[in-house]
């Protein structure tokens, strides 16, 4: 299991909320988590069945190259909280109210985070 532990003072959990929107001046501080992470599937033991099981090429036929750049960044697999291709679901803060906002991402990836926050469609 990978998750964040938020530990509080004592008496301050109850104004806190954590994905849950609060309605405007409740006083509670809405709080948001955000898991970044990447997993990286050339370390699999299982690479080399799932490259012929996941594959309509015929065993004698497939040839991958383990090594190449390209095979071995298309087994990265980059998510927001367990959710991979951008299906993560609205994280909806409500206007007005103090927020938190916990970013957390995996320490064994070599890849540079970079977090582009849109209010895209947003009617302010």
């Amino acid at each position: 299991m990978v998750g964040a532990s938020i530990i509080y003072r004592r008496g301050e959990l109850a104004k806190h909320t954590l994905d849950i929107p609060t309605s405007s001046g409740s006083g509670l501080i809405e709080e948001v988590v955000t898991l970044f992470l990447i997993v990286d599937e050339n370390q699999s033991y299982y690479i080399d069945e799932n490259t012929l099981n996941k594959t309509n090429i015929p065993e004698g036929e497939l040839q991958v190259n383990r090594m190449d750049p390209g095979f071995q960044e298309s087994n990265l697999k980059h998510s927001i909280n367990g959710f991979m291709f951008g299906n993560l679901m609205g994280i909806n803060l409500t206007v007005g109210t103090q927020a938190a906002w916990h970013v957390v991402r995996d320490s064994l990836s070599h890849l540079r985070l970079q977090l582009l926050i849109s209010d895209a469609g947003s009617p302010w």
